[in-house]
């Protein structure tokens, strides 16, 4: 670089884990900073690399499974509880299957020749301690408003503060000081190793941003930012919170023809089932939900496969050939993924787990929702959907979830305007605040400083 102009390609890499929704809008960045000249890797786990290679960007890959977590039904209930310590404890107890000397190992092969790295929330440690070490320069970017603000509390504590504003910032605290106390025993011999001093403050990671400040990527919208919907006026300089990021729209010549064929033969009502990387414990029953939505609402649907097992039957199952029935009179499609930001706006409803990638799609399309949470976040951004009037109420996936339960919500977005006129303001919130957000963040990482 020469007086803050880039003068030459730099290798940048970009280190996130967890399901497709946290992986995606990594992918969005790396595509924009390709298309600039740059030379963008993904770091990711093996689960991950045909979502990455998909979109053309080089994978490289990061030891472990952090969302194998999600399909054990032992840890199930204590997510589906949304305590904060329970999660601490069975993440401890599920990292115990992996070697994290080797996990962290594949953190210096996979970042060793970057320019540039970019840590997510579940890498910051990491990805930090890799560009101190080889003196590259690094930006985390987190995908919610999780830095440290008094104007409203952390997610994950969100429920004991008891709505004393008193107690917000207190939460961060509270949850970086346990992270930190989790990883500090591993990292710091881990960066003596690297030739690094060991880390002594006992935030960890957040007092690194605070005390070097760190320029920040923060990707989401303000309409999630507390009850003011504003970025917090407590928020440093360095923390830059612009919008959601998104891929490129997906053009119709790419849209699988039976999916287009599907969409676009019916009048009736289409809604929209999905519950990205969230485990279905009996896919048949989920299956037989959609089918007697459709019937008792007299819609469509398209159903989402995900990570189950919804879209694969044997050839001689009854049920594949149900369902291969319900296609053919436009009823029900079952389809492994459909992109978003095609499908949504297409739809009447959307009815998803609320993840906060698929959340964010929902918002930017203008069609109202029924969030169906079943952990960690999604139980807080579900009251989010509810409280910013784009869903009617949230309805927990959990065994208890029957058509019976779902339709009523269903029903009432179909027919009271007022949501589809809500989801419509605020689509153009959101599609307004990304139109500038993705090239803002791709000029912060051009011009990121080596540590």
């Amino acid at each position: 670089r020469k007086c803050g102009i880039v003068e030459y390609k730099m290798r940048i890499t970009i280190c996130t884990v967890g399901s497709r929704g946290d992986v995606q809008p990594y992918i969005a960045l790396g595509l924009e900073l390709k298309e600039r000249g740059h030379v963008v890797k993904i770091a990711t786990e093996m689960r991950l690399r045909p979502l990455v290679e998909e979109f053309g960007l080089i994978y490289v890959m990061i030891g472990g499974d952090s969302c194998g977590l999600l399909y054990e039904k032992s840890s199930q209930a204590v997510l589906q509880s949304g305590s904060f310590f329970g999660l601490i404890k069975i993440t401890t107890e599920w990292e115990k299957k992996f070697d994290k000397k080797e996990i962290l190992a594949t953190y210096e092969s996979a970042l060793g020749d970057a320019d540039v790295i970019i840590g997510a929330g579940l890498t910051m440690t990491q990805t930090f301690c890799m560009a101190e070490a080889n003196r590259a320069a690094w930006l985390p970017m987190i995908l919610g408003p999780t830095m440290p603000t008094a104007e409203f509390p952390l997610w994950a504590l969100a429920g004991i503060t008891c709505g004393f504003s008193c107690l917000n910032k207190w939460t961060y605290n509270v949850v970086f000081k346990a992270l930190w106390d989790k990883e500090k025993s591993l990292i710091n011999p881990w960066r003596q190793s690297l030739g690094l001093e060991p880390l002594t403050s006992p935030m960890g990671i957040i007092s690194i941003l605070e005390s070097r400040k760190v320029a920040t990527i923060i990707a989401c919208s303000t309409l999630v930012c507390g009850p003011l919907q504003r970025v917090p006026e407590d928020y440093p300089p360095y923390a830059h919170l612009k919008c959601f990021v998104f891929v490129k729209p997906t053009p119709e010549s790419a849209i699988d023809e039976g999916l287009l064929a599907f969409v676009t033969g019916n009048s009736r009502p289409l809604i929209y089932l999905g519950f990205g990387s969230m485990p279905a414990p009996n896919p048949l029953a989920l299956l037989r939900i959609a089918i007697d939505v459709c019937s008792l609402l007299n819609c469509r649907a398209v159903v989402v496969a995900g990570w189950s097992e919804l879209s694969s039957f044997p050839a001689d199952d009854p049920v594949k050939a149900e369902l291969e029935e319900l296609a053919a009179s436009h009823t029900l499609l079952v389809v492994k993924a459909a992109p978003h930001d095609w499908l949504f706006p297409k739809t009447k409803c959307i009815v998803h787990h609320c993840g906060i990638g698929t959340m964010a799609a929902a918002l930017r399309s203008g069609t109202p929702q029924v969030p169906c949470p079943f952990m960690l976040d999604q139980p807080h951004n579900a009251k989010l959907l509810v409280s910013l009037g784009v869903a009617p109420c949230s309805v927990p996936y959990n065994a208890r979830l029957t058509a019976g339960s779902l339709s009523p919500a269903i029903q009432r977005v179909l027919s009271e305007p007022l949501f589809s006129q809500t989801a419509a303001s605020l689509a153009e919130v959101v599609q307004r605040e990304s139109s500038q957000s993705l090239a803002s963040y791709c000029d912060l990482v051009e011009h990121a400083q080596r540590l």
